[in-house]
């Protein structure tokens, strides 16, 4: 199908139909796109009307076959969870593609031919008859009360998605070896602020532009500041706390403004803080543990953008810093960090939703205990990078509820990584000591979609 025959959809649409392709559910595509899951099902029904579909499997099959999802040819080996009769590939990647930083590379397979499906459900068929007839004529030789006929299950081809593998692409590095820094995604482009050069604490803010692979610098953070993180809230980039030059934690909460290119100071934060986990859920911002200058902290803070305030939540039940937060589903999952023993496998997950003790539940411990790593969850899955000690990447399947180790990266990611999520891509920017710039490597993971045959 040429793109001169496709419906017109917008680039978030695209996007979103990326997404759904990958089996990701509504809440996980809000929590990507930073928008609200009742925005996603909007969008979800202008798409499903452009395209003509009814259904997330038929919308999988659109984006296939509409190259909105990109093609790359199957081995056989890589096809052994597979059955034999799964082996039938569509299309091929082409060169170009395979080196684009496009969102996701799927695999797509066909089942069994309709022919073949009519030929098994006719079998199952006959024996199926065969069986009710002699058990039919059993119970009236018994006079057995007369039964209710039950209808007859067929069997139904299903959208089958396998275990995920990673590909890392290089991309152009950030000029200046950078270290500690907060990354964020907005309009596609991926923004790296403040941490330490080999001059100090910097407020330095870098854009990158995954399309034109061109970095620019931007206007500098008002308060330069490392061991800080960053979320967007309603098209802004929030950045509390931090450390600054002098060793000393800053309550500062600093807002910039991608669309003026400017600064703003909003309410600070209710306690000095640096090295702490921050994630954003339905457009608030929480923040998790840290140092406060003297202690490791247990408390976690919400903030409110349209009301300007912050409130204290349920604290951790594992006081730490240095660790990671992602959300998925709406939860989010503290993981790993440090206290004053040592790096931590601990993983908690809080729902915001909810009041006292029953906000916070244990799930799976990390398979080591990691510190100062960078942290994003795609779909359902949440990602480990780098840190102390740094050994290979991990991801956490949420709906699982376990841990897998997979390839490392084309160069060392180090300590304190800045990670940021665009589409269903990782864009992570390496924080490796003695480089004279920052790497820039692109994560993202491959798929097998089994599409049922039309």
């Amino acid at each position: 199908m040429s793109n001169d025959t496709l419906p017109q959809l917008s680039e978030r649409e695209r996007e979103i139909l990326r997404l759904v392709a990958t089996g990701a559910t509504n809440q996980q595509i809000a929590a990507q796109l930073n928008i609200s899951a009742n925005t996603v099902k909007v969008h979800l029904r202008n798409i499903f009307g452009k395209i003509g579909v009814a259904s997330r499997t038929e919308a999988t099959m659109y984006a296939v076959r509409s190259g909105i999802v990109e093609i790359a040819s199957v081995s056989s080996g890589s096809t052994a969870v597979l059955s034999d009769s799964t082996t039938s590939a569509i299309d091929a990647l082409s060169d170009r593609d395979a080196g684009a930083s496009a969102s996701v590379v799927t695999r797509a397979v066909l089942r069994p031919s309709r022919s073949r499906w009519l030929l098994y459900t006719g079998i199952a068929g006959g024996v199926i008859l065969a069986f009710a007839i002699i058990f039919g004529l059993l119970v009236m030789s018994q006079g057995g009360n007369s039964l209710t006929a039950q209808p007859t299950v067929v069997p139904t081809p299903q959208t089958f998605i396998s275990s995920p593998s990673p590909v890392w692409t290089l991309h152009p590095a950030l000029p200046y070896a950078q270290r500690a820094s907060a990354a964020v995604s907005f309009e596609g482009r991926i923004f790296v602020i403040g941490g330490t050069t080999d001059g100090g604490v910097t407020g330095s803010v870098w854009r990158y532009d995954p399309s034109s692979q061109i970095w620019a610098p931007l206007n500098a953070k008002p308060t330069p500041v490392r061991d800080a993180g960053a979320v967007v809230l309603n098209g802004k980039i929030y950045v509390p706390g931090g450390r600054l030059a002098d060793g000393n934690i800053t309550d500062k909460l600093e807002v910039f403004d991608p669309a003026l290119g400017a600064w703003s100071e909003r309410r600070s934060l209710p306690a000095p803080r640096s090295a702490y986990a921050l994630a954003a859920v339905d457009g608030r911002l929480y923040l998790f543990g840290g140092w406060d200058g003297s202690k490791i902290c247990d408390d976690v803070f919400a903030y409110d953008p349209v009301s300007d305030t912050w409130e204290r939540r349920p604290s951790m039940p594992t006081a730490r810093a240095y660790a990671g937060a992602s959300v998925v589903d709406g939860n989010i999952y503290v993981i790993g960090g440090e206290d004053q023993s040592g790096a931590l496998t601990v993983n908690e997950q809080y729902a915001p939703s909810k009041e006292g003790d029953a906000a916070w539940s244990q799930r799976a411990a990390l398979p080591e205990a990691r510190s100062r790593f960078g942290s994003a969850a795609l779909s359902n899955l949440i990602f480990v990078l780098g840190g102390v000690p740094e050994d290979s990447p991990l991801y956490y399947d949420v709906r699982n509820d376990g841990w897998r180790a997979f390839a490392v990266s084309q160069t060392p990611l180090g300590e304190q990584p800045a990670v940021a999520v665009r589409d269903a891509s990782l864009f992570v920017v390496s924080s490796s000591r003695n480089q004279s710039n920052s790497p820039m490597q692109e994560l993202r993971m491959l798929y097998t979609v089994v599409l049922p045959a039309q």
